[in-house]
């Protein structure tokens, strides 16, 4: 069946915001690697607005990274 498009934003630049319901920036979503290693693949020289890690980095300090071990 159709339904709405849901579109999560996790980055906007540098903003870093708290806002009505919901709003937040970055996104907490960050956290799962199903959202984090796309992004580390497309842009991994960029950097957590709040953290300053690059993506890259912190994709290679997750849980579900894999080491090849």
């Amino acid at each position: 069946s159709s339904r709405p498009l849901d579109i999560d934003i996790v980055f906007y630049d540098d903003l870093v915001m708290r806002g009505p319901g919901h709003l937040e920036l970055p996104r907490p979503e960050l956290q799962h690697a199903f959202v984090l290693r796309p992004l580390a693949e497309i842009a991994p020289d960029y950097r957590h607005p709040v953290s300053g890690t690059p993506l890259r980095e912190l994709w290679f300090q997750h849980a579900d990274f894999d080491r090849g071990e």
